[in-house]
């Protein structure tokens, strides 16, 4: 019943939206919200004045995913192709708790993943670089704790993700009939699915997602990591902070000051699996996007369309739209955590993991 902020419409940032080759406008709030929560939004221009909002939703609780791996897994990119691509997949099965027993909840799945490997960095600030088999120098601004790190956050995966018929997403997939049986006519291209088949209990709900970060599962974690000791060679220069200039140093300062397994690289590979609690407004429109939204064969050719015009639904009052408040439990996996592959003593071929 009160203000808790206002927002300069003029000032705004821009989002690109990695994967849907789309540019988004944003507005960044500060005002924190509690499950029960009514949260309204109201926008005025001149004389005018629309509104609209909701209850925030109870989060999910208690969750937990196992992460997998499947090789080369056969696909398909949505409902309409009618051939398979294969990836390398990683599987995650997900168990979430019904957050409000006795009453109908909504809900709708996320999926992202990051791998990186990390550096152990020596009393020079030396570390053994993973692609190239020598001793580098690392920058003293991404040391962490004695070690160095990098890696990739993949985004992109986030609605595309693949499930097998998982009965709970799959009961939001319409089936075709007829003539028309090798297509499903509606696939559920936001992952919405509500606790019918779980009110008041838990459920475990399976999914994959494909490996794009790189090109081969290998280069996530290869089996061995190699040191060449004939790299270090002649004298070379190395950057002095203190003279803000380059100093020429013999080559044995390129020889390790440890053990190899003391520079051993270490891989990390997470899966992230967010779960939106939303409302039923916010389900049932994504019900209506799913048939007519991204992705849809019926979004660019009406005279294929199977459920032809919809009314998309609307709770502004003053004005058409939508305004969804939602609560997102984020749910950590890792296929593996600080793994160390085998050291496969001198390279035979430098350029081939």
């Amino acid at each position: 019943g009160s203000v808790v902020e206002t927002i300069d419409g003029v000032k705004r940032d821009d989002m690109y939206l990695a994967g849907d080759n789309l540019d988004y406008n944003f507005y960044k709030i500060s005002a924190s919200f509690n499950p029960g929560d009514y949260v309204q939004v109201d926008v005025y221009y001149g004389n005018q004045h629309a509104y609209g909002g909701g209850t925030v939703p109870q989060p999910v609780s208690k969750g937990s995913v196992q992460v997998g791996f499947k090789e080369n897994v056969p696909y398909k990119n949505n409902m309409w192709s009618t051939s398979y691509d294969y990836s390398d997949m990683t599987t995650m099965a997900t168990t979430m708790s019904d957050p409000n027993p006795g009453q109908k909840n909504y809900f709708r799945m996320e999926v992202s993943q990051s791998d990186s490997v990390k550096y152990r960095v020596d009393e020079r600030g030396h570390f053994l670089i993973d692609y190239g088999w020598h001793l580098s120098d690392a920058d003293s601004e991404s040391k962490i704790s004695g070690y160095t790190e990098n890696g990739h956050y993949d985004q992109y995966s986030k609605r595309r993700f693949y499930f097998d018929n998982d009965p709970i997403l799959s009961a939001e997939v319409v089936k075709s009939q007829g003539d028309i049986t090798f297509v499903d006519a509606v696939d559920n291209v936001y992952k919405i699915f509500n606790d019918n088949f779980f009110d008041g209990t838990s459920a475990t709900i399976n999914v994959m997602a494909t490996t794009y970060m790189r090109s081969s599962f290998s280069e996530y974690m290869p089996s061995k990591y190699y040191f060449d000791e004939d790299y270090w060679g002649d004298n070379s220069y190395v950057y002095d902070e203190e003279i803000d200039d380059y100093v020429e140093v013999d080559g044995d300062y390129w020889k390790p000051l440890h053990d190899i397994d003391y520079y051993a690289p270490r891989y990390t590979h997470r899966n992230y699996v967010d779960i939106y609690s939303i409302s039923e407004d916010e389900y049932y429109y994504l019900k209506v996007l799913n048939a007519r939204g991204p992705d849809s064969y019926f979004e660019w050719d009406d005279s294929f369309s199977l459920t032809g015009d919809v009314k998309l639904p609307s709770n502004v009052k003053g004005g058409t739209g939508n305004i969804f408040v939602s609560s997102c439990a984020r749910i950590v996996g890792s296929l593996y955590e600080d793994a160390v592959p085998e050291f496969g003593g001198e390279p035979e071929n430098k350029y081939v993991f």
